[in-house]
């Protein structure tokens, strides 16, 4: 049975199994009834289904004999043990239970399978060694990084995992020796800098907060050598502010004062002082009134506005988990953004940035802002809605309710599916509906 008609039996199946032999063909395979299951399953997409018909396929390839490592049925078997994660995302599947756990162990235990089956597949040691790391399984990050380091000894992918995993584990004079071959293959790696400056600038505070000053200044000096540009140096700067503020706090309010300023004293700079406060559990208020600062202000223009939100974005990229006290701190100022005239894309912008940070008031005054100037657009109806209720849908206003419906039906007939996936989604979630 060709596979293409294979995958027509998945409307009805296993009724369907007997259609190719009424067409004058043969009975699926068992193997074919397998894969068949498997694209429902797919359908279905319910995890378990999933994780469950795709072993049934791998384990029927491998009888009667086990494949050799790279024939050719290793190779399917490989493919369709990484389509677990690649597809299906069940390496993070959330584990909020046992059995939520199980999937990703279970998926954890046939990617590492799919590597003696096809052993040199490289994103799959990348894959596995940067979850392990992420879990803190050191020591199964190291195994696999043996034999990754083996078969790639220069590839600058590999050796990142391997600096991003000794300095999990405070091995700096090894992770500085894998930057300075990354360093000497690409000069211009830039992942492998922020990497060890990173790493140092966050020692550089622990000592800090231990009131170990003499150890804080050499790890601010080691930071020094893989600060390389304005936004490398600002951070060296800045804890070095907070440095001369715990020995002196005239002296280092002064210091804290002139960086700030020298940084521009904008509204990102203040951000960038407010996070490295937070950093070192210092509280805000209090730091704000210690240095004398202005008042923080609200955006002078698109470009001010801008590069706040992208600060906060890449924050929040990098993993960084913003205080809720620096978030309010900045509402008053980002909710007055709303008030410039901004594009349709730099409104939606503002809008997505928002939603991330949780600053519902300020999201709901960009999106009716933007409903003035393009009435009923579907993305900034979706918008306006989620901010206004917060997730909260009870007590819901029949009004609000019609217009997320035509904001539905708009986006449909514009082809925007992505907006209308997403209406979709929070309609799902409202009573009656």
């Amino acid at each position: 049975v060709e596979r293409g008609g294979l995958r027509l039996l998945t409307q009805d199946f296993p009724a369907s199994r007997r259609w190719p032999k009424q067409q004058g063909g043969r009975l699926p395979s068992s193997l074919e009834e397998d894969l068949v299951e498997a694209w429902q399953a797919e359908a279905s997409e319910d995890p378990w289904r999933v994780l469950d018909a795709w072993t049934a396929v791998t384990q029927k390839l491998r009888h009667p004999a086990e494949p050799a490592p790279g024939s050719d049925d290793a190779l399917r078997i490989a493919l369709i043990q990484r389509r677990l994660d690649t597809r299906w995302k069940l390496l993070d599947f959330p584990a909020d239970d046992y059995y939520s756990e199980q999937i990703s162990q279970q998926t954890i235990a046939q990617m590492e399978d799919s590597l003696h089956l096809d052993p040199d597949d490289q994103p799959t040691y990348v894959r596995l060694i940067s979850h392990y790391r992420t879990k803190e399984r050191l020591k199964d990050a190291r195994r696999l990084l043996e034999p990754a380091l083996q078969r790639w000894p220069e590839d600058p992918v590999v050796l990142q995992e391997a600096l991003e995993t000794a300095l999990a584990g405070n091995a700096f004079k090894k992770a500085a020796t894998l930057a300075h071959r990354i360093l000497a293959r690409d000069p211009i790696n830039s992942r492998a800098r922020n990497s060890l400056l990173g790493a140092r600038l966050a020692h550089a505070r622990k000592q800090l907060m231990k009131g170990r000053v003499d150890l804080a200044e050499k790890e601010l000096a080691a930071a020094e050598e893989w600060a390389q540009g304005q936004k490398a140096s600002r951070r060296v700067e800045l804890l070095r502010g907070f440095l001369a503020l715990q020995q002196d706090r005239t002296v280092g309010a002064t210091a804290l004062r002139t960086v700030t300023e020298r940084l521009g004293g904008d509204l990102t700079a203040r951000l960038d002082l407010a996070i490295e406060a937070s950093r070192l559990r210092q509280p805000l208020g209090p730091l704000m009134k210690q240095l004398g600062l202005p008042k923080l202000r609200s955006p002078e223009n698109k470009a001010d506005l801008s590069a706040l939100l992208h600060r906060l974005r890449e924050l929040m990229d990098g993993g960084e988990k913003i205080p809720r006290e620096i978030l309010d701190f900045f509402a008053p100022a980002l909710k007055a953004g709303s008030k410039l005239e901004l594009t349709a894309q730099e409104s939606e912008s503002a809008c997505e940035t928002l939603r991330r940070c949780a600053l519902h008031a300020a999201r709901l005054a960009y999106a009716r802002a933007a409903l003035k100037r393009w009435p009923e657009s579907p993305v900034f109806e979706l918008h306006a809605f989620e901010s206004k209720y917060e997730g909260r849908y009870y007590r819901l206003s029949h009004g609000d309710i019609e217009r997320l419906e035509g904001a539905l039906a708009r986006a449909r007939a514009s082809g925007d599916m992505r907006t209308a996936h997403r209406i979709q989604e929070v309609m799902h979630q409202l009573p009656f509906m």
